[in-house]
């Protein structure tokens, strides 16, 4: 006996324009995963009735899973010519307008979507990640939590809401930017995102972090180790199982995670302070080493895709290609800041002052850097550029008192006793114990 498949074949065999036949076979052809047939007779469709809204969809939908991402706007935009307020038109321009990063063409679709369809979870879930921004925390919040109360079981939409209440950006009542802060409703979130999918990686891994916070290290403990064995790609879980391990378990950890990404920064750069409690320097300096040169070739990729994308109009990937390069340099600074103090600690500070001036090109606000050129700078005899240098280290550090004492001594050097006092003032606000503060103000009152 013939299958649907086999008579579908054959009725196009027989009449190569059965719009009909083409369309019910698509739908079979779906089924069996063979997306390139279905698109193939989807357009047939089309060439025989150009106002099948359903083959029209359909098509634009395949497209864009395929990557031929012009092609599907083309068909979405066809039904809204048909339709303005064709709701999946505009919802499925938003999921492309989204994919592609263009942020301004995404969030028009999907607030159109919203508004024709407000039951559909999915459109709110999208919007509620296109509002990224620290000044559009409430927005996301909100569409966040529609989504999930169309649908409690949007797996998306409740981990995006608890990753939003745990770390997202936003003002607080003081009007300073934070991170989070709701960690209780978070926790709920992710733990119900594990009810709904016990295999949910990144749900597992923020919930390890969450516990963590609030010293649950045994259940954090697991819980990294679950995210990790859901998706052993996921770096940030062996790191957060790393840091609740003493220096020799942490070190197979971070090996672990060098097996998935050898040239991974933040693996080695933590590897190198583990190194360091062992008193294992020259493996600690190899580490730091290897963490600065990582950072620095990924540093240099991460920023030419993120112009490319911005080139592109892509600007939702282009900011976060920015920022991952922007905490990779952090990182590069940090590994090159230690550099530099081991190379203090060999008494060899003609190695260690362009560890720190590199680690300033790499982050100009790290206060240690400033700190320990500063010390550098005096003993060369340069204390003009030394005091410039203690200024910026208290400018980015405020309450570091030593940073503020080496400045008032260098400032009293210099005869500027009224600067000196203020900080030698400031340094006994912050230690009022520092008997060296105390014995200079004593002699200048």
């Amino acid at each position: 006996m013939s299958s649907p498949k086999e008579h579908l074949l054959k009725a196009i065999e027989l009449q190569p324009g059965f719009a009909d036949a083409h369309h019910q076979l698509s739908l079979i052809l779906l089924q069996e995963g063979d997306d390139e047939g279905a698109a193939h007779h989807l357009d047939k469709v089309l060439e025989d009735d150009p106002a099948h809204t359903e083959a029209r969809l359909r098509l634009g939908i395949l497209q864009a899973g395929l990557g031929r991402h012009a092609e599907a706007q083309q068909n979405f935009e066809a039904l809204l010519e048909e339709d303005p307020r064709d709701g999946r038109a505009h919802y499925r321009l938003g999921i492309l307008a989204l994919d592609r990063g263009n942020s301004h063409d995404a969030a028009y679709h999907l607030e159109k979507a919203a508004f024709i369809d407000p039951e559909n979870s999915d459109t709110h879930y999208r919007l509620g990640l296109l509002h990224d921004g620290p000044e559009d925390f409430a927005k996301a919040r909100s569409c966040l939590e529609t989504a999930v109360d169309f649908d409690n079981r949007h797996v998306g939409a409740r981990f995006e809401l608890g990753r939003l209440l745990r770390r997202g950006r936003r003002f607080d009542d003081t009007g300073s930017l934070v991170d989070g802060g709701f960690d209780p409703e978070a926790r709920e979130c992710f733990e119900q995102t594990i009810r709904l999918d016990s295999e949910h990686a990144p749900a597992h891994e923020e919930l390890a972090h969450l516990l963590a916070k609030v010293g649950e290290d045994k259940a954090a403990s697991r819980s990294f180790r679950q995210a990790i064995q859901h998706d052993s790609s996921r770096i940030t879980a062996y790191l957060g199982l790393a840091r609740l391990q003493k220096a020799n378990p942490a070190l197979t950890t971070c090996s672990d995670a060098l097996a998935q990404d050898p040239e991974n920064p933040p693996v080695h750069l933590h590897m190198a302070q583990r190194y360091l409690e062992l008193e294992k320097v020259p493996k600690a300096r190899e580490h730091f080493q290897l963490a600065a040169d990582h950072a620095s070739t990924r540093i240099v990729t991460l920023r030419e895709e993120s112009a490319e994308a911005a080139a592109q109009d892509r600007f939702i990937p282009a900011r976060r290609l920015e920022d991952a390069a922007a905490e990779l340099a952090r990182q590069r600074a940090e590994a090159l800041y230690q550099l530099g103090l081991l190379a203090v600690a060999d008494k060899e500070a003609s190695k260690a002052r362009p560890h720190f001036e590199n680690a300033l090109t790499a982050n100009s606000q790290h206060p240690g850097v400033h700190h320990q050129l500063a010390i550098l700078q005096h003993t060369d005899g340069d204390d003009e550029t030394a005091i410039e240098s203690f200024r910026k280290s208290v400018e980015i550090e405020i309450l570091n008192p030593e940073a503020h004492f080496l400045l008032a001594e260098l400032l009293r050097a210099k005869g500027d006793e009224e600067m000196a006092r203020n900080h030698y003032l400031i340094t006994l606000d912050l230690e009022p114990g520092h008997r060296k503060a105390k014995r200079r103000l004593g002699k200048g009152s």
